[in-house]
């Protein structure tokens, strides 16, 4: 299964930067990059969400490299999101607990479609459904991230439902590279791995890699095989230094579900958002986010 975009993380570029010999995980160190205005989101209802997510999944049923494309153009003075229930343990990382619940409905806008450019092969272009106005998710198999830039088109009318037009770029985020894993040095995902998740670890689990340009590392463990909970996931989101410890309660916590094993997953992220105004007041905003992900099964 592909990796969702979330939408409630809209994080800005504040990144630590970090040598190989600075200790710069742990409580102190890790935490969450600082969110963008939440002042200029609260003067409008009309929202767009466009990511790009490049995943390459190493072990599990679903092994792979393909890329997903999708873009959401909603109106959404009518509809409310209260998050999930989660623990949190640190700055960083929190137990998903259950599932958002959802109030009233969104209403699609209308866009004409959206193209991406600056691929290794062709452009990809979305078009919505002729009825609905959704957009579809397409997913093209293999990788198609390219060294530069990624380019977004937004193309649309001026009526009264037409989500503004617009283009951006975005740095297209380099895939993660695991240095360690646990107790695992230069972890290979497609391995096999093993690692400690028990009710007695008395140890952070310690996650390192090559730190890049990236505004954001999300680091993900979801229960697998035999899992006795239905929405439950461990989830980390911190600077793209180089380093992140999970803590042990964290750990010890996801231990008392009865998952044999846990799907693993690595996402570099940059975000810039797109603000729409009219005389200084913010009537739209657009969210470009743009993924590069690691993925494998882990056994405990």
């Amino acid at each position: 299964m592909r990796t969702k975009y979330l939408l409630i993380a809209l994080l800005s570029a504040t990144v630590a930067a970090c040598g190989e010999d600075t200790n710069n995980c742990g409580e102190g160190n890790d935490g969450l990059p600082a969110l963008f205005s939440e002042e200029d989101y609260s003067q409008t209802h009309w929202f767009s969400f466009i990511g790009v997510g490049e995943s390459n999944r190493l072990s599990g049923n679903d092994t792979g490299h393909d890329t997903l494309f999708q873009a959401h153009f909603q109106d959404k003075a009518d509809y409310e999101v209260q998050v999930a229930p989660r623990d949190k343990y640190s700055e960083a990382c929190y137990i998903i607990t259950g599932k958002p619940v959802t109030i009233g409905s969104q209403v699609a806008l209308t866009v004409e479609k959206v193209t991406f450019g600056g691929l290794q092969g062709a452009d990809v272009t979305l078009e919505p459904d002729p009825v609905t106005h959704e957009f579809p998710t397409q997913v093209v198999v293999g990788r198609t991230f390219g060294e530069g830039k990624l380019s977004i088109d937004v193309f649309s009318g001026t009526g009264a439902a037409d989500f503004p037009a617009f283009q951006e770029e975005i740095a297209v985020p380099d895939a993660p590279e695991l240095t360690r894993f646990d107790n695992h040095k230069s972890p290979d995902l497609a391995a096999g791995l093993t690692i400690e998740v028990t009710v007695e670890r008395e140890n952070p689990l310690v996650v390192e890699w090559v730190p890049g340009h990236g505004q954001r590392i999300e680091v993900t463990m979801i229960p697998g095989a035999g899992s006795s909970t239905q929405y439950q996931k461990l989830r980390c989101i911190t600077y793209d230094d180089g380093c992140l410890e999970i803590p042990r309660l964290a750990i010890n916590n996801l231990a008392l579900d009865d998952a044999t094993n846990f799907r693993l997953q690595v996402e570099r992220h940059n975000t810039v958002p797109v603000l729409f105004k009219d005389g200084g007041v913010v009537t739209a905003v657009a969210v470009i986010d743009v993924c590069s992900q690691v993925e494998g099964v882990v056994g405990r």
